[in-house]
């Protein structure tokens, strides 16, 4: 009697380091996909302002070329007179 118990408290226990040992690894991959989440949105947040500062780099670049050709004709004008 006293080996049976003995027998089925140490598989009992196997049985709970087990499942201790599935509970760490799936919190482990929790985290880790949190924290893959959580970097996919920083990404975004990251790539929107990105997007954000080259349009309006280019809308500069625009306004700086329209300065550049305003400035061209009035030097040819003043070339020309």
């Amino acid at each position: 009697m006293h080996y049976k118990y003995c027998k089925a408290q140490s598989k009992f226990l196997d049985v709970m380091r087990e499942l201790n040992r599935f509970r760490n690894d799936f919190n482990d991959c929790y985290s880790v996909r949190a924290k893959l989440l959580e970097t996919q949105e920083e990404s975004l947040d990251i790539s929107e302002v990105l997007t954000h500062h080259s349009k309006l780099l280019e809308k500069e670049k625009s306004v700086l070329n329209g300065f550049r050709e305003e400035r061209r004709i009035m030097d040819e004008d003043k070339v020309e007179k």
